[in-house]
């Protein structure tokens, strides 16, 4: 987690239903310091810490031929001697979200790169690139956050993106973002209505985007990225987007696919993560038999059909705020395994 870190989602859509956020307390988005404080209040109040095993390694989770889970526990050592602890459970809610494996493209030549070179889940804080020439690559949450941090303070910033991207302020017309958007709206009002309105008032909120930054998509198609400052520093030069990609690594910098040379003294790549991997889980437990990499098949997005008293949640990637979908997926869990609700799993 790195220390600049904003939620993107406002505390109204941020707070569970059952643990309101306190407004005089916090502010309408707010740091993810702020964010631990309020999880440690809803595990006080609800006196949940006794049933955690923190600081607990999971290295494996198998199903039980009579039914149920083994789960084992690591203890820290290696090799044959390293005793894991086996617990049995009659259920496993796989709960680790989307960003554990990062994906860290095979560039050509990237051996041979003298700077440093990281995945966005790495970097902390900009002052480890003082004085640096930086690229980032990517033009996601990450990649504008550490683009936005580490501009002022990098001796210069690139931004390489092979598409250009929806980048919205937290406020537009002195709203939150998410007041713009409702459930009413999505249920009457057609998509492509929905997409004009959107367009027209981003629009006419930050003025004409570069040519850099031209999406080529609608701005309901996929998830918007947010930050309030990000044009700002966009258009007064803090860094500098290039709309291409990475072909190759040289000594002292990186070369462009339009055959743009750039030198850098690090290379961040914000390039997402490989999101049915759970290393604890069996091999192709998340995968799709009938669709490509990377869908996962899972009924309601929860409960892999294949898998009898296994459950996911936070695999799913919405348009908007993760814990309401969180909680109402932890809700539909918790019911399927009181017996008060059918998963409709199959074993083949």
């Amino acid at each position: 987690m790195y220390a600049g870190v904003i939620l993107n989602s406002s505390r109204s859509t941020t707070g569970f239903s059952d643990f309101p956020i306190d407004p005089a307390r916090y502010p309408i988005y707010y740091s993810h310091a702020l964010q631990l404080r309020y999880l440690n209040e809803y595990a006080a109040h609800f006196d949940l810490e006794k049933h955690v095993r923190f600081n607990t390694s999971v290295v494996g989770c198998a199903p039980r031929k009579d039914g149920g889970w083994e789960v084992r526990i690591g203890n820290g050592r290696t090799g044959a001697d390293r005793g894991d602890e086996v617990l049995v459970f009659d259920a496993v809610v796989c709960g680790t979200g989307l960003a554990n494996k990062p994906i860290i493209p095979d560039y050509e030549g990237r051996d041979r790169f003298k700077g440093e070179v990281l995945h966005s889940q790495f970097y902390r804080t900009p002052s480890a690139y003082e004085g640096k020439k930086v690229v980032v690559v990517g033009l996601g949450s990450s990649a504008v956050d550490i683009a936005c941090e580490v501009g002022p303070q990098a001796k210069q910033l690139t931004i390489v993106s092979r598409r250009g991207g929806w980048v919205l302020p937290r406020f537009i017309l002195g709203k939150p973002l998410e007041a713009w958007d409702s459930r009413a709206g999505q249920t009457w009002i057609p998509a492509s209505v929905q997409e004009y309105l959107f367009e027209k008032v981003f629009r006419h909120a930050v003025g004409k985007m570069p040519a850099e930054l031209q999406p080529d998509h609608g701005i309901i198609n996929q998830n918007v990225t947010v930050r309030s400052d990000f044009m700002e520093k966009l258009q007064t030069g803090v860094f500098a987007l290039r709309r291409s990609t990475v072909a190759s690594f040289t000594e002292t910098g990186v070369i462009l696919a339009d055959g743009t040379t750039i030198d850098a003294d690090a290379v961040i790549l914000a390039t997402g993560y490989h999101i049915i991997d759970q290393p604890y889980l069996p091999p192709g437990a998340l995968a799709s038999r009938d669709a490509p990499a990377p869908h996962v098949d899972l009924y309601k997005m929860i409960v892999p059909p294949r898998w009898k008293g296994l459950y996911v949640l936070g695999q799913a990637e919405q348009n908007g705020p993760v814990n309401p979908v969180s909680e109402a997926q932890a809700r539909y869990i918790a019911a399927v395994i009181g017996g008060g609700y059918s998963s409709r799993e199959r074993r083949t």
